[in-house]
Formats: structure tokens, C-alpha cells, sequence
């Protein structure tokens, strides 16, 4: 395959990847469930994870004998139950983290809260949720140098034709012409001509 098919094939995958936005569920408390004493500290068992935008907080808890309120934090420090963002009082209740930042919640029995019933989850911001990755650097083996262009032609110059020097034999006659009116004379010019077959020299 190709270099540049296989930088295609990583970046659609990669972009692929990146649409994919996942949303997962978490059972608030684990086992427990949403309790009055927990065993362990919700705020512990927050910190040990990581929530993001549009992932799901499952309260299990009995319906009349226990409650879900989300807060501010003035109320969440004070464990103040009288004016709710929002109230769960249904059973096993389900929270969608809809925005990055902190969500407060407490029980609505005060006593409750004050036994350590309340917990506090921060959601990551997009940008910790999306890290730009960095663009593939292509290895020094895979890069393909083009070939230098071919030189400009140089312009067709006719052949030189060196002067041709007679030998300094007598000519030979080649025929009478009118009894001794003329002699007729042929000079052979010799192979160092490059490309020519020769050169006959009449004379009469």
C-alpha cells in the first residue's frame, strides 16, 4: 500500500475515533448503594473515577425511605434540604451529567446527610474529554524523494565536416573524354569523415 493510502487510512480512523463519544453509568456508592453511613465516603469513592459529559448517575435506594436532592454548595456544606435544584424521591433514580463542573448532591433526610450521605462530582471539561492529537510524522523510510528534472536539451548544432586535405599522389585518370579534351579525376576522402561515406572529385 501506498504512502500517502496509509496516511489517508490513519487519519480517517483516527477521526472516526474521535466521533465516538461513549456515555457509561455509574452506580453511585458501588455495591452499597445510595445509604445513610456509607462504608465507604461517596466523596472517596468519587475520586477514584472520572465522569464526563453525558455519562449517567444511578442512585439505588428504596422509594419513601430515602431521597436524592441536587444542590448548590452553599446547601451541600450545610446539608440544607429546603430549596433543591432538583428532587429524586421516586427509587433508584438516574442523573444525566448534561455540562463539565461540579454537581452537588445530599439526601433529602437531614440526619441523613449529616452521617456523610452527600457527594460531590466534578465532570471533565470537553477539552480534557477530546485531546487534539498530534498529526503523524511520516518515517524517514516511507518518504519518497522525487527524481531531479532532466537537464534543458541543448540546441541541435549541424556537424562540422573537417577540411579535407587531397592526398599528394598524382590522380589517377578515370576515362578519356573527346580524345584528350579532358581528363577526368576522382579523389577518395578516406573513413576519418564520422558519418560520411565519401567525397568524389571530378575534374575535366
Amino acid at each position: 500500500m501506498g504512502f500517502v493510502a496509509v496516511v489517508s487510512t490513519m487519519i480517517m480512523t483516527a477521526s472516526f475515533l474521535l466521533g465516538v463519544t461513549e456515555a457509561f453509568q455509574f452506580p453511585v456508592g458501588g455495591k452499597q448503594g445510595w445509604v445513610a453511613e456509607p462504608k465507604e465516603r461517596y466523596g472517596h469513592w468519587a475520586e477514584r473515577l472520572r465522569f464526563q459529559v453525558n455519562d449517567t448517575l444511578y442512585f439505588k435506594y428504596e422509594k419513601g425511605r430515602d431521597s436524592v436532592l441536587v444542590v448548590n454548595k452553599g446547601e451541600y456544606d450545610n446539608c440544607n434540604a429546603s430549596a433543591p435544584v432538583q428532587a429524586f424521591t421516586e427509587g433508584n433514580s438516574l442523573f444525566r451529567l448534561d455540562r463539565s463542573g461540579p454537581f452537588f448532591f445530599i439526601s433529602g433526610f437531614a440526619d441523613h446527610c449529616a452521617k456523610g450521605q452527600k457527594l460531590v462530582v466534578v465532570v471533565l471539561s470537553e477539552h480534557h474529554q477530546k485531546p487534539t492529537p498530534a498529526a503523524p510524522s511520516p518515517s524517514p523510510s516511507s518518504v519518497v524523494t522525487p527524481p531531479p528534472p532532466p537537464p534543458p536539451a541543448a540546441a541541435a548544432l549541424p556537424p562540422t565536416v573537417d577540411a579535407v586535405t587531397p592526398p599528394a599522389a598524382a590522380p589517377t585518370p578515370v576515362a578519356n573524354i573527346n580524345s584528350g579534351a579532358g581528363v577526368a579525376l576522382r579523389f577518395t576522402v578516406g573513413a576519418s569523415l564520422a558519418g560520411l561515406l565519401g567525397l568524389a572529385v571530378m575534374f575535366f
